[in-house]
C-alpha cells in the first residue's frame, strides 16, 4: 500500500506452512540479499525490511537496490518427539 514508508518493497512474497513463515522483500527486478532465520515471531516483517535497506545501502555500488528473506518457526520440528 502507498501508506508505507520509504522504501516500500518493489515485491513482498510470503509463504506459510504448518512449520514456518517466511518473508521475501525485494527492492527492484533485479536485487541482492540473502535469507535469514529471525527468533521474532511477533515482528520479523519489520526485522526483515530494516535488514532489506541496509542491504540497500550496503550495495548501492554493486546493485542499487537490495532484497532480504527471513523465516520463524511457528512449530520447533527439531524437539524430539515423545511417546
Amino acid at each position: 500500500p502507498s501508506s508505507l514508508p520509504d522504501p516500500r518493497p518493489y515485491r513482498e512474497i510470503f509463504v506459510f506452512s504448518s512449520n514456518f513463515q517466511g518473508i521475501h522483500l525485494r527492492g527492484g527486478p533485479v536485487a541482492r540479499g540473502g535469507l535469514r532465520f529471525s527468533d521474532r515471531p511477533s515482528d520479523y516483517r519489520t526485522e526483515i525490511l530494516s535488514l532489506m535497506k541496509t542491504q540497500m545501502v550496503k550495495n548501492a555500488v554493486i546493485v542499487p537496490v537490495g532484497s532480504k528473506g527471513g523465516f520463524v518457526l511457528t512449530k520447533n520440528i527439531f524437539a524430539p518427539k515423545l511417546n
